[in-house]
């Protein structure tokens, strides 16, 4: 029985598909572009003829005068070049608007794009590029789907062949050659393969024939721990999967629901994953400037290095490099310049170092060096000078040239004893620190005094802290008299520290440990209120005397912006007179920064206090610069006084009282400790006097004492028996 047409049409429609159903999967499997079904016109139904009259003929005519039907794609084609022409604009020729349609498909193709893997892992996929390039790397030779410049090497550790060929053959049909993989069914074969040729990635079956369960994991990462692992099992357990990653896979796959798209995607994000974090491993151990081992490295190295001269005659030696005036540098020339100064010194150590040491940047401008296999100190005096002639060269920054040198602290390990790197470290830090204090430029080899040293300093600074709590301080006064009449004419405040344990301690061995601490500006903060209130005390017992108070201002009290302040708020509330106290400041400290400190000098002159320079004549001395502060007073330097029988220094004792009665200061001389002293003194016209011959710095009531009822002082000869 013969069937209908319609349905002999649609199976020869059903055959057509099923044959170019097959054609597509032919070219995908071989890796070629599958071609586009062609539209087949659909064929209409004959009609039968009919004579057709008059009004049917001229109806057929004015059919065929017509253009043809357009498809439903061209009159769409046609409107948009219509609504084109009305807002005034061409449309794009039909090959262009085809590049935008196919390059808008690869733009939106529901994929995410993936990283370039390139061979030294140092480019990465940019996200932001055009849908376009992606498309044009989808067409390159040699690529699929424009997500690899490279293969992928993968290993694979599954004992069972059969399902090998399957995933090699999922790959190839989904990845193309993206991927290399590499064959193995033993855990053993793995790990020759990985200590010899490590791969990209490494996928896992957890079931071997001498390896089961997750110790397979470890010996992998005990072999290379950079390589990255995916799991690749038939066991379905959520359990296993997490202690899986814990134990450091990078993901975990069950066979029967991964197929080669996924399994490549899994590969691509662990061997980005790892990448990343080799670079986090890299940045946290290294300097980002310089690219030298940072601290951490650093401390690893020379633990390593104590470790290997253990039992040894041989010595680890640890060098700290310090560029001295660094902070000069970076304030005048900036900080790029400051970089640029690190830069060239960490190439510069690198290039003198030996072969085996390790040399790397420790922290702002500071360096550290390892060094095994030291004899003694002969042999790290040999690398001091090395480092030394290496950083003579100068440096050209920004056009000129810098030239740079540098403080070195050198601690030595025991021979043969266990040390700690930390240990090291602390001693080296102490020797540099005792080469900056003796100006730089040098090197200190550490030994065990400066190790006491620094730790009574360290518990000195500890109780410093406290020490104003615990009220511990105390304020002495010496006597200032007049060379004249012997009177007492004034006093100056001096601090002085009862420490509960080791007893007074006197102004050199704690004041310059509270200006490097910042704890001076507090205690001359105590000492200005406890000097003023003192000085109101005294003014109420004997009004007539007019006992001149001097207060020494350290130089971070002289750069406090709050400085006039507190000090009108002391005389405030404490009542004195400020024409009773003068403020002595050395020549030192008013070089610092001569703008700035005359002009808080000026300022305290107007509250009405005086102002005096002590120690004239062992800094500066710039006369220029002396007649243009505003100063009442100037104390000559024991120096001079000590050593006044010798005609030189009478002489220049002699010019400075000269000079400083032309100017209209009241000149005091400090360290009289003779009474012929007095005598030469007096004859060279000086107002006052101070010294041991008068008294040590008392406390308040032995000064108290010092005044009878008509406010005199006892005469020097009585005061000097005492």
């Amino acid at each position: 029985m013969r069937r209908p047409r319609a349905a002999a049409r649609r199976a020869a429609r059903a055959r057509r598909q099923r044959a170019r159903l097959r054609l597509r999967r032919a070219a995908r499997h071989r890796g070629e572009r599958a071609p586009r079904p062609r539209r087949l016109a659909r064929r209409r139904p004959r009609q039968r003829h009919r004579p057709a009259g008059r009004r049917a003929r001229a109806g057929a005519a004015a059919v065929r005068a017509r253009p043809p039907p357009l498809g439903r794609h061209r009159a769409r084609a046609r409107a948009r070049d219509r609504a084109a022409r009305h807002r005034g604009r061409r449309r794009a020729p039909l090959a262009r608007r085809r590049r935008r349609r196919r390059d808008g498909r690869a733009l939106h193709d529901p994929r995410p794009p993936a990283p370039v893997v390139t061979p030294d892992h140092e480019h990465e996929f940019d996200p932001l590029r055009s849908g376009a390039l992606i498309a044009r790397r989808a067409r390159r030779p040699g690529t699929v789907g424009g997500r690899f410049a490279r293969r992928v090497d993968l290993l694979l550790v599954e004992d069972d062949p059969s399902y090998g060929d399957l995933l090699a053959e999922q790959m190839r049909y989904a990845w193309g050659d993206a991927f290399a993989l590499r064959r193995c069914d033993t855990l053993d074969a793995a790990l020759r393969i990985v200590r010899d040729v490590p791969p990209d990635c490494v996928l896992l079956d957890l079931r071997l024939p001498d390896s089961r369960g997750l110790e397979s994991i470890g010996a992998l990462r005990d072999a290379d721990p950079d390589v990255p692992i995916v799991v690749l099992t038939s066991l379905d357990d959520e359990i296993a999967g997490l202690e899986a990653m814990q134990a450091g896979a990078q993901d975990y796959l069950l066979k029967s629901e991964s197929d080669g798209q996924l399994i490549g995607r899994a590969v691509r994000y662990a061997v980005e994953r790892a990448r990343f974090e080799r670079q986090l491993d890299y940045q946290a151990l290294h300097d980002s400037l310089t690219g030298l081992p940072n601290r951490l490295l650093l401390l690893d190295h020379l633990e390593l290095a104590l470790r290997r001269a253990e039992g040894t005659k041989a010595s680890v030696a640890a060098l700290f490099v310090d560029i001295d005036r660094f902070k000069l540098i970076n304030d005048s020339l900036g900080h790029g310049a400051g970089d640029r100064i690190l830069i060239e010194t960490a190439q510069a150590l690198e290039a003198m170092m030996r072969p085996g040491d390790t040399v790397g940047r420790f922290g702002g401008d500071q360096f550290a060096l390892v060094c095994d296999g030291v004899g003694g100190e002969h042999d790290v005096g040999q690398i001091a000078e090395r480092i030394a002639q290496a950083l003579a060269d100068p440096v050209v920054v920004a056009g000129r040239e810098v030239f740079v040198s540098a403080s070195i602290g050198i601690a030595l390990s025991r021979h043969g004893g266990p040390d700690r790197a930390e240990d090291l470290v602390r001693s080296a830090e102490v020797a540099l620190d005792r080469a900056k204090e003796h100006g730089g430029s040098r090197w200190e080899l550490f030994d065990s005094d400066m190790q006491r040293r620094a730790l009574r300093r360290l518990e000195m600074e500890h109780d410093l802290y406290r020490a104003i709590e615990r009220d511990e301080l105390r304020l002495l006064y010496q006597p200032q008299v007049s060379c004249t009449d012997g009177l007492l004419a004034g006093v100056e405040a001096l601090v002085r520290w009862d420490h509960p344990t080791r007893g007074l301690i006197g102004p050199l061995e704690f004041v310059p440990l509270a200006e490097e601490t910042g704890l001076i500006t507090a205690i001359g903060g105590w000492v200005l209120e406890e000097a003023c209130r003192q000085s109101h005390r005294w003014s109420e017992q004997r009004p007539e005397a007019g006992l001149k108070v001097s207060v020494n201002l350290s130089v971070l009290q002289l750069t406090q912006p709050d400085l006039v302040d507190a000090v009108t708020s002391v005389l405030t509330t404490s009542g004195v007179d400020p024409a009773e106290l003068c403020f002595e400041v050395t020549e030192t400290t008013m070089m610092r920064d001569p703008g700035a400190t005359l002009a808080t000098l000026v300022e305290l002159k107007r509250l009405g206090v005086q102002v005096g320079i002590d120690d004239f004549g062992t800094g500066y001395s710039s006369l220029a610069y002396l007649s243009r502060l505003p100063i009442d007073l100037l104390k000559i330097d024991r120096s001079f006084i000590v050593n006044l029988d010798e005609p030189d220094n009478e002489r220049i004792v002699s010019a400075l009282i000269s000079l400083s009665h032309a100017l209209g200061l009241t000149v005091v001389a400090e360290g009289v400790e003779r009474p012929h002293h007095v005598a030469a003194l007096t004859g060279l016209g000086c107002d006052l006097a101070q010294g041991f011959l008068f008294g040590k710095a008392l406390p308040a009531a032995e000064i108290s004492g010092f005044l009878d009822e008509t406010g005199q002082m006892l005469d020097a000869s009585r005061r000097q028996d005492r």
